[in-house]
């Protein structure tokens, strides 16, 4: 029990200071999806699909602030230009550091394997 709760505050740590997301889902393409925010306002995307698909890329990506409480949208990607053909991973990375000036922000972006999207969110990170 002691040694569980050691664990599970390490992660819980980890997630704090690198102020990561990590979004695992039981979906039948996507293994694992991640988008973290990093201090000089880039995003990284990682993607690991469950087989080696055609292609993997993302379809929109938008930036948003939080505004008492909500979400509202600051700008738009519609088409990331990167796509991996014939693979089960896929990264890329997005700077947003001339839209963003201070306050709470995240990209809200669809991965996009096998013909099969979804929508998923990146770690938030206040500037």
């Amino acid at each position: 029990m002691k040694k569980t709760v050691i664990a599970i505050s390490l992660v819980a740590l980890f997630l704090v200071v690198f102020n990561t997301s990590f979004a695992h889902r039981d979906d039948p393409v996507f293994d694992y999806v991640l988008g973290t925010f990093n201090s000089q306002k880039v995003v990284s995307f990682t993607i690991y699909t469950s087989y080696d698909v055609p292609s993997i890329t993302i379809t929109s990506c938008e930036l948003q602030k939080r505004v008492n409480n909500t979400w509202q949208p600051v700008t738009s990607y519609f088409t990331l230009t990167d796509v991996v053909l014939t693979s089960d991973s896929f990264s890329a990375n997005i700077d947003y550091s001339s839209y963003i000036t201070t306050g709470t922000y995240r990209v809200k972006f669809k991965p996009k394997a096998d013909n099969h999207t979804m929508t998923c969110y990146s770690s938030s990170r206040t500037f």
